[in-house]
């Protein structure tokens, strides 16, 4: 850890020369694309243009072994991490830069580690980055792109409100159309946000961008995640103690807003959505809770050491993990043994009302 760790990010990204190799691996929600979209301007701003733009691919976080072998043999020379968590790892001979603000499991072994958790300003990656690159590129350019990917991630109140007296161009209903369609795209199980980033980079206003996104086809795409949403939501819950479990077995990633609307409804409690169809042989899950309990103080008693789950946000959570994991998970949490099996429950109950995908 450096003493001024984003006075060392802003000299890493001043030390790219224009020659170098670069590679952007980002999260692919609007936090990680937005952010990842800023720095690519700032970079070619700089002339630089060998940018390599990789998104992180279904079920996989920086250092898992599909992505670093991806990355080392890419002949990569600068390598900037975007929203993608902050866990253990490194990325053997190349000068390597993470910029996030999820709760760090432990320290990347990188050149800069940038985290704003860990130097309590608590900025989304989104905010961080502006801070970053607004002394490369003029602020008017790049606003929309903090002001979306720090909306999708912490609500539009907290977007303005960072730029109160100063943000008037734009207003909250294409902000939240941007928000929508960025999240649709990744969302699908189409998976088409590597397709959104470069919409995003020939775009110059979010109205530019809509309307890109919309000749594109990514708002059908939203449309047949509303469906899916609606069938999901008929699903019946479990219980045990203060923890309530949904089960689905959907190709899209709907587990996270399953989750969030029922935390509200049931604000009680803790509140799994486990996704059996999301991706082959694992059982990806959302956990939220209203409640006020801390998530990652809860479950660090109820995870065995070396298991993907439990970390992020103290009120927004979860994992991937392999079947025969989750059902042992979900033992320890007090659920029967019988209820543990890749397949939703049966369907019969009513939905919660009308919810939009955003």
């Amino acid at each position: 850890m450096t003493e001024d760790p984003e006075k060392e990010a802003l000299s890493f990204i001043m030390d790219i020369d224009s020659g170098a190799k670069v590679t952007l691996l980002y999260h692919g929600d609007g936090d990680g694309v937005c952010s990842a979209v800023m720095v690519y301007k700032c970079l070619q701003r700089r002339g630089i243009s060998n940018i390599n733009p990789l998104p992180l691919e279904r079920g996989e976080n920086p250092f898992s072994e599909r992505t670093t072998a991806k990355i080392n043999g890419s002949d990569t020379d600068f390598l900037v991490v975007l929203d993608s968590g902050s866990r253990r790892g490194t990325f053997h001979n190349i000068r390597s830069l993470v910029i996030d603000h999820h709760v760090p499991d432990s320290v990347p072994e990188v050149e800069v580690f940038f985290n704003t958790w860990v130097d309590k300003t608590n900025r989304i990656t989104s905010e961080a980055v502006f801070d970053l690159v607004k002394r490369i590129i003029p602020e008017d350019d790049i606003r929309w792109y903090s002001l979306t990917g720090t909306g999708a991630d912490a609500g539009l109140s907290k977007a303005f409100s960072r730029y109160a007296g100063k943000e008037k161009k734009y207003g909250n209903k294409e902000i939240q159309e941007c928000i929508s369609l960025i999240n649709a795209s990744r969302r699908h199980c189409s998976f088409r946000i590597a397709e959104v980033f470069n919409l995003l980079v020939r775009s110059t206003s979010p109205s530019m961008f809509i309307a890109a996104a919309k000749r594109a086809g990514i708002d059908k795409l939203r449309e047949e995640l509303k469906l899916e949403l609606k069938k999901n939501l008929k699903i019946a819950p479990v219980f045990s103690s203060f923890f309530v479990l949904f089960q689905l077995n959907s190709p899209h990633q709907i587990h996270p807003l399953i989750a969030s609307i029922w935390s509200v409804k049931l604000n009680r409690y803790v509140v799994i959505a486990a996704n059996w169809g999301y991706l082959p042989g694992k059982v990806s899950f959302s956990i939220r809770t209203e409640s006020g309990k801390d998530l990652l103080v809860l479950l660090k008693k109820y995870r065995k050491k070396g298991e993907e789950i439990g970390f992020g946000h103290s009120k927004a959570t979860g994992g991937i993990v392999k079947e025969e994991v989750f059902r042992d998970f979900l033992r320890r949490l007090g659920f029967k043994p019988k209820l543990l099996h890749p397949k939703p429950p049966d369907v019969h109950r009513g939905t919660l009302g009308s919810h939009n995908v955003t």
